[in-house]
């Protein structure tokens, strides 16, 4: 991982805790806390601010998910790559529980591409669940316990340059979606 400045971190999804473990694992590892991308329902400023930015250190979007609410949060995590920070992705957008990676969004490229900053890709394994409670369960009885795989950061130099068009933002998302296909040893057929 880069020693200092702005870096985003590109993760596979499986469950609604996964952010919380890498998190957890990459504040003790590195000292710095990541700002998570996260879905949520709109459940009041104090509420945000406090928990959600504040405790939980999210970049959070809002319900809809629609362009003007995803631009919103893009804006948001721009600001913290701006300031030095680490910012985390979930480039399939929805937890994946597949044996195979989902096609990858472009949010993390245009991240890297506005804020000029590299991009770790990363293997979570974890419990394959769809609730907070059955994830715990999983960890807690079963003995499944998270872990993630870190892979070498990716440099964008070479596109800083170039217009950015829907092509670029494909062929860098298949880059990213295959350093984490990398780590994982799942396959990313897109």
């Amino acid at each position: 991982m880069p020693a200092s400045g702005a870096y985003i971190l590109t993760v596979n999804h499986l469950n609604t805790l996964d952010a919380f473990f890498i998190v957890s694992a990459l504040t003790l590892r590195t000292k710095r806390m990541p700002h998570f991308m996260a879905k949520f329902a709109n459940l009041g400023s104090w509420y945000e601010k406090a928990v959600v930015q504040g405790w939980a250190n999210c970049v959070p979007m809002h319900k809809p998910y629609d362009e003007k609410n995803k631009e919103r949060c893009l804006m948001l995590a721009l600001e913290y790559l701006k300031q030095g920070e680490v910012v985390g992705i979930f480039p399939e957008s929805q937890r994946n529980l597949e044996p195979y990676l989902l096609k990858g969004k472009t949010g993390a490229v245009r991240l890297a591409l506005w804020a000029k900053a590299p991009v770790v890709p990363i293997g979570y394994f974890g419990p394959l669940t769809t609730s907070h409670w059955k994830t715990i369960f999983r960890i807690v009885f079963l003995g499944e316990r998270p872990r993630i795989k870190i892979g070498q950061p990716v440099y964008f130099d070479e596109y800083y340059d170039r217009e950015i068009n829907q092509q670029l933002l494909n062929e860098m998302t298949r880059k990213i979606m295959l350093g984490i296909s990398h780590q994982l040893g799942r396959p990313y057929p897109h």
